[in-house]
């Protein structure tokens, strides 16, 4: 027997940064009689960022806790789908439970990120997976453009995040991080 239900409209409200809408997303249960049966969330959201990362620095995931950020890291817009696996048991911890989520983060602007400096993004793309998260894209570190790539691990016990990318070497720079040549 199987259970399954498809929210038409409907929001969950973090605990910063507003609604998050969900129409669209659905929750299934493929074997109803199975204890501990596996279930199925498709995500289908649009939200604040800061939204987002309100919801993900909940229990069990606590990601940016963890991390020493706040869920205020950036302002912009956040489009996102994927899904997540789970068990249906009273204290699942967050090793059983499987996700792949992806999306536009759009309007990004932080005054947080690189520190004393504003970085804007019109549009940057995100993956978050068991493994890892990815955010890429190009925008600017105040009048300086960047275009690149920062991974962070998220497997338990893993504690290293890298930037890949480039960024433009010119007066620009120069003036931007008070560099005298």
């Amino acid at each position: 027997d199987r259970f399954g239900v498809t929210a038409d409209q409907g929001i969950v409200t973090a605990g910063q940064g507003g609604a998050v809408g969900i129409s669209g997303s659905s929750f299934v249960v493929p074997f109803v009689r199975m204890p501990n049966a596996p279930a199925e969330v498709h995500l289908n959201t649009t939200s604040s960022l800061t939204a987002v990362l309100s919801l993900l620095d909940r229990p069990p995931f606590e990601f940016l806790s963890k991390a020493n950020q706040p869920v205020t890291l950036a302002d912009g817009k956040a489009v996102l789908k994927g899904k997540i696996d789970i068990l249906l048991k009273k204290k699942l911890p967050a090793d059983e439970i499987s996700f792949d989520v992806g999306g536009e983060l759009s309007g990004v602007r932080s005054e947080t990120i690189v520190a004393g400096r504003v970085l804007n993004a019109p549009s940057l793309k995100v993956r978050a997976t068991n493994a890892d998260l990815v955010i890429s894209g190009a925008g600017r570190i105040g009048q300086v453009p960047f275009e690149g790539a920062f991974t962070s691990k998220l497997t338990k016990g893993s504690n290293s995040s890298a930037v890949k990318g480039w960024v433009e070497l010119s007066e620009r720079f120069v003036d931007e991080f008070k560099i005298g040549l």
